[in-house]
């Protein structure tokens, strides 16, 4: 963790209450897990300098690769990247899966620095793109969220309904299994059983089956099977909690506080 309130967003880490009824937003990483609340900028900005370097090399905003001091600006900056990554499947400084582009972290490190994402994907319309290049302004003065304004009066967010949202009076879309884990597909899971001569049978071939899938791969596939949080989640005598999420719930990769 870096300091109270401090937030470290990309797209594979959020989660939230049972049920998706809680509107604070908890952050499951094995480096930074943090309770959201509100915008760091109502408890005394201030003390929130952070003059460490922490976080994922493809959500980094600029200051922290050049080693300046930060606060929430790095999390409007991910965030911009995070909206690219759900739109393309990949992040804007890395590249898309596809063309097997092999980008070593000097290079992304380098491009985010230097260079404007490029909207190659098919799916990203006039306001996405506009509010991605919004958060992704290189001076922070000019990023969205830093400057005195409100993101969510953007355009690109008129369809939510934020009083209902942060009340948890707007049901999700889409819920994940509590008990499933989600890969693009079962090539994903598969994959890493050779890695570490995993043999799979026909109860492994079955729960595959469940998988749904979705635009990316995660990333943290190997942790879970190599640490065992695979076989923890999938356990069929594992229990469900009723009430949200425990106090204090800990397992081989991260911890919940």
């Amino acid at each position: 963790m870096q300091t109270p309130h401090t937030r470290r967003r990309r797209e594979s880490n959020p989660t939230h209450g049972e049920n998706g009824e809680n509107p604070c937003v908890y952050k499951i990483d094995g480096k930074n897990t943090t309770n959201l609340k509100r915008h760091v900028k109502e408890h005394h900005p201030a003390i929130y300098t952070a003059p460490v370097t922490a976080g994922t090399g493809a959500y980094m905003a600029p200051e922290i690769l050049t080693d300046m001091p930060y606060r929430t600006s790095v999390d409007w900056w991910s965030l911009g990247v995070s909206i690219y990554e759900m739109v393309a499947g990949y992040t804007p400084f890395k590249g898309p899966d596809g063309k097997k582009e092999k980008v070593d972290k000097d290079e992304v490190k380098r491009r985010i620095i230097n260079e404007e994402p490029v909207f190659e994907h098919k799916n990203f319309d006039p306001l996405t793109k506009d509010i991605i290049m919004q958060f992704l302004k290189k001076k922070t003065d000019e990023r969205l969220g830093c400057k005195g304004d409100d993101p969510r009066d953007h355009e690109w967010f008129k369809s939510i309904n934020f009083p209902r949202l942060e009340a948890g009076l707007i049901p999700p879309p889409w819920l994940p299994k509590p008990n499933v884990v989600y890969a693009k597909d079962t090539g994903d899971i598969a994959e890493f059983s050779d890695v570490k001569g995993i043999e799979f049978n026909a109860k492994d071939e079955k729960l595959f089956k469940e998988f749904s899938t979705g635009a990316i791969s995660i990333p943290w596939q190997k942790e879970m099977i190599d640490t065992g949080l695979f076989d923890e989640l999938n356990d069929p005598q594992r229990k469900e909690s009723s009430t949200g999420l425990d106090q204090e719930k800990k397992s081989g990769t991260c911890t919940l506080l």
